[in-house]
């Protein structure tokens, strides 16, 4: 029992947790009993050994069963106070002889030990064979009804997106099947439930009859016991009398009673609550039935034979055809030969079976096939008469689902129709086209067109009204499918080629004729700032002191024009306007000097910015020239 079970597993069913903590409590007790004999037999063993040991004996002896005793609890650890009480008293004094101890007690012991043994392995091989099948059937249960979730969610999923059916959509398993799987699983579940309460209950009541024995064992052993211990110490003659007395205060039996009372282990709320399926908490959301009945399929053995089916029609879209199985099809035959009659001869029917009229044959509803078996046939004696079975009954029995025919009515190419040779039948038959590659190797496939591929289903109604309504359901279940309106095209007309490539060539032209635009103006706003630039004239720097001497050849040179000269201007006339910045002046014909400059004013020199922006101007109107 190391194994432990899911949290999941145990909260599936109330008391699920409960029954195995009180597995558990019972498989503990007879570990408990194992441990006492094992002390017993330490006990006894070692005074074989020696007799100079026997008074630690006793002690460990009374130490061990103080413990096992609040272990056991009640009644039950009222066994062990004797042997406590004895082991107390004799701690310091001299016990039996080795064949005493060996012909006696470790005889009864050693035996009780290994039927312990044996007791423990087989509960627990028991208990966990039970335990499997139910946590099996649980992992199922949760699997199937994960499986079921998941294809509901896909199915509402595809609603969600879109309530039509595209094209080349197929739907490839129902949710109906899933739930027929579910329904199987959770009555196979309550089943191996209800089983396993029931097993779990014998070996109960099992292990009350070997804790008993045990009881009676460890008893008579104290008894045999004693009686060699009083032949030998008269002295100690009033301890083992009350000793060998405990044997009479009460009986094996009860020991397990007050054990089961303390613990709740014949409790009816836990035990005895026969589980169903409407008590299990998870609630099947069930899919509807649009239309269901007896159709007929052609046989593999003969061309003129038709195999009843039952038919279902889904609100997930599906067609499901059901096989009968031997034992219902002659109830079958006779709930559709009751569905026939007119209602006073079926009530007659049932009043009367015996009377002359109603053991003629039914008009049989197929030209081609046998007819139907008679009410004369299908009925037997009041004593074994044949129950009539609904189609309903067929397809919502506890048999796990497996349709002999599945068509999902959202494929894109099915068709319903009557079969024309076979009008007068009563036959109608659904058509789907799959397209396919040509057979011819592997190079051929891409060579050759796909062809396409027919799959035929023919069915047989009984009669006209039938037939009508099979057609009109089938029919109108396909024409809710159908996509109201052509899908769009996957690529574009010429006409709408055109008028987007005229479009895009319009748009060309005027980003270029507005790129020339802005061309042209800052063109002209460049012309203005240079003119600026020509016209601004500088003032006459001053002169060093060792240029005095130079005076009247540099006053010629006091008014410089734009043209003879390189500015360096840069952001600290702008920055600063009262500090002095020092300028390099390129002069003709003469060695560069060093001026003190002082601040111009803005209208004649350009500031940082417009030179910013003129350079800017200038190098975009070269990139539209050279483009």
């Amino acid at each position: 029992m190391a194994d432990k079970i899911s949290d999941e597993l145990l909260q599936l069913w109330p008391y699920a947790s409960d029954q195995f903590v009180q597995i558990m409590s019972v498989l503990n007790r007879l570990t408990t009993w194992k441990a006492v004999t094992n002390t017993l037999l330490n006990y006894f063993g070692t005074l074989q050994d020696t007799e100079r040991q026997l008074g630690k004996e006793h002690e460990k002896l009374h130490k061990s069963l103080e413990k096992l005793e609040h272990s056991l609890g009640g009644e039950s650890g009222a066994v062990l106070r004797p042997w406590r009480n004895y082991a107390q008293f004799f701690e310091c004094e001299y016990l039996s002889t080795e064949n005493l101890v060996a012909t006696s007690a470790l005889r009864h012991l050693k035996a009780l030990k290994a039927e312990i043994k044996r007791k423990i392995c087989q509960c627990e091989s028991d208990i966990k064979s039970y335990k499997n099948g139910v946590v099996k059937a649980r992992n199922l249960t949760l699997s199937g009804i994960s499986v079921y979730e998941r294809n509901l969610s896909k199915r509402s999923n595809a609603l969600k997106t879109d309530s039509g059916v595209s094209l080349g959509t197929t739907y490839t398993s129902d949710p109906w099947l899933s739930e027929r799987s579910l329904y199987y699983q959770l009555q196979m579940m309550v089943k191996g439930e209800n089983d396993f309460q029931k097993s779990i209950q014998a070996l109960f009541e099992n292990i009350a009859t070997f804790d008993s024995y045990i009881v009676a064992t460890i008893m008579q052993t104290m008894n045999e016991f004693s009686t060699a211990r009083i032949s030998q110490w008269e002295s100690m003659q009033k301890h083992l009398t009350s000793v060998q007395s405990f044997s009479a205060l009460s009986e094996p039996a009860a020991h397990f009673e007050v054990f089961s009372s303390a613990h709740h282990i014949h409790s009816p709320e836990i035990w005895q609550q026969t589980r169903t399926l409407q008590d299990f908490p998870y609630q099947v959301r069930e899919i509807q039935i649009l239309k269901h009945g007896v159709l007929h399929i052609p046989s593999k053995f003969s061309k003129n034979s038709w195999l009843p089916v039952v038919a279902v029609i889904t609100e997930t879209g599906f067609f499901h055809c059901f096989k009968i199985s031997a034992h219902k099809h002659s109830r079958l035959m006779e709930w559709i030969a009751q569905q026939q009659m007119p209602k006073e001869m079926a009530d007659n029917e049932l009043n009367s079976p015996a009377k002359s009229f109603l053991q003629s044959e039914i008009e049989s509803v197929t030209s081609t096939s046998t007819t139907w078996p008679s009410l004369s046939t299908l009925r037997k004696s009041q004593s074994n008469s044949i129950q009539p079975l609904s189609p309903e009954e067929v397809y919502r029995g506890a048999d796990r689902p497996s349709a002999a025919i599945s068509v999902g009515l959202k494929q894109p190419r099915i068709t319903i129709q009557l079969v024309p040779e076979k009008s007068n039948q009563h036959i109608f038959e659904l058509i789907i086209q799959r397209r396919r590659p040509r057979s011819g190797g592997f190079f051929g496939a891409w060579a050759r067109p796909s062809v396409d591929a027919w799959t035929r289903f023919e069915f047989k109604a009984s009669n006209e009204l039938e037939l009508i309504e099979w057609l009109a359901a089938l029919q109108g279940r396909i024409q809710n499918f159908v996509p109201q309106g052509p899908p769009s095209p996957l690529f574009k007309s010429q006409q709408s080629i055109e008028k987007s490539v005229e479009a895009m060539i319009k748009e060309h032209h005027e980003r270029a004729l507005t790129d020339i635009v802005h061309t042209n103006t800052l063109h002209s706003q460049n012309q203005q700032l240079l003119s600026r630039i020509r016209q601004a004239t500088l003032p006459n720097p001053p002169l060093s002191t060792s240029q005095h001497e130079a005076e009247s050849q540099s006053m010629s040179l006091s008014t410089l024009k734009s043209d003879s000269c390189v500015i360096s201007h840069d952001e600290c006339h702008s920055a600063m306007p009262d500090t002095l910045s020092y300028k390099t002046v390129s002069m003709p014909e003469s060695k560069p000097s060093i001026y003190t400059t002082p601040r111009v004013n803005k209208d004649h020199i350009l500031n940082a910015d417009e030179e910013t922006k003129l350079q800017e101007c200038t190098a975009h109107s070269k990139t539209i020239v050279a483009a």
